[in-house]
């Protein structure tokens, strides 16, 4: 299949192509897979709770962190001499 851009959509995929650094090819391929071959939504769904599960991982880990500390903190705190 061979499709002919207007000069303005030409302008538009080369200037996108350059700004992500791929082909022009790669950025109308990109633009017809989301118009014509969306994600489905279990899929977002799924990649939205893969993020969120993700970002609570990263918060209990610095949670842990800053209690470890603290408890450091008062541990050194008992051993000094009063």
């Amino acid at each position: 299949m061979t499709v002919t851009l207007t000069l303005e959509l030409e302008h538009a995929v080369a200037e996108t192509a350059r700004e992500r650094g791929v082909s022009a090819e790669a950025v109308v391929l990109d633009a017809l897979r989301e118009k014509f071959l969306p994600v489905s939504p279990s899929v977002e769904a799924e990649d939205a709770l893969d993020e969120w599960e993700q970002m609570m991982q990263a918060a209990a880990a610095q949670i842990a962190a800053v209690s470890d500390g603290e408890h450091a903190g008062l541990a050194a705190l008992e051993k000094e001499p009063r």
